[in-house]
């Protein structure tokens, strides 16, 4: 009997070998994997990635005795700097803020038809970027233009990264009676 027990603690231990080696080979094979996947998530997700540009534009304007003051203000809510595409010009392929009046035929309409008046303003022009947390205003003076409904609108193209560029939009009615918009659109 000597002998089975030799035997069977030879056949023990060497299962309890192969046992251990599939137990760090395993162990090996998983810790592979998970670096292999964060390597992959890094690279996929966040490596070059560009966060979306969160801008808040806003608009105020008054009627006086010139003609139309308007003051576009930009806050930057994201937490990235966005940078605008310079430079701006006037056929509004750039930067700019819009003004147009209502036609008096669809005054009472649903759906009002709108004349654009004189050029497209440029704004902002001395502004590259606006940094995270940060609220830039442009005051803009449009001058010969009587008391009346009128729509504004400004348009913001941002560099997000060559060759893309995203418009930032926004639309303000100012009524003829009042120096407070009413806002028609965004974004």
């Amino acid at each position: 009997m000597p002998f089975e027990s030799e035997l069977s603690v030879v056949g023990s231990s060497s299962l309890s070998t192969a046992t251990d080696v599939a137990d760090v080979v395993g162990t090996l094979v998983t810790s592979a994997a998970i670096v292999i996947g964060g390597l992959w998530a890094y690279f996929k997700f966040w490596r070059g990635r560009q966060l979306p540009p969160k801008l808040v534009i806003d608009m105020f304007g008054e009627w006086i005795s010139e003609g139309l003051w308007v003051r576009v203000q930009v806050s930057n809510i994201g937490s990235q700097q966005v940078e605008f595409s310079q430079p701006a010009n006037v056929v509004q392929r750039g930067t700019g803020l819009r003004i147009s009046t209502l036609d008096e035929h669809s005054a009472n309409s649903l759906t009002p038809e709108w004349t654009i008046v004189g050029p497209v303003f440029e704004i902002h022009e001395r502004d590259e970027w606006v940094y995270p947390g940060e609220t830039i205003h442009d005051e803009v003076l449009i001058p010969g233009i009587e008391p009346q409904a009128v729509l504004v609108e400004v348009r913001l193209v941002l560099d997000v990264g060559k060759p893309h560029k995203q418009v930032a939009y926004r639309r303000k009615v100012f009524p003829r009676q009042s120096a407070k918009a009413v806002e028609q659109t965004s974004q």
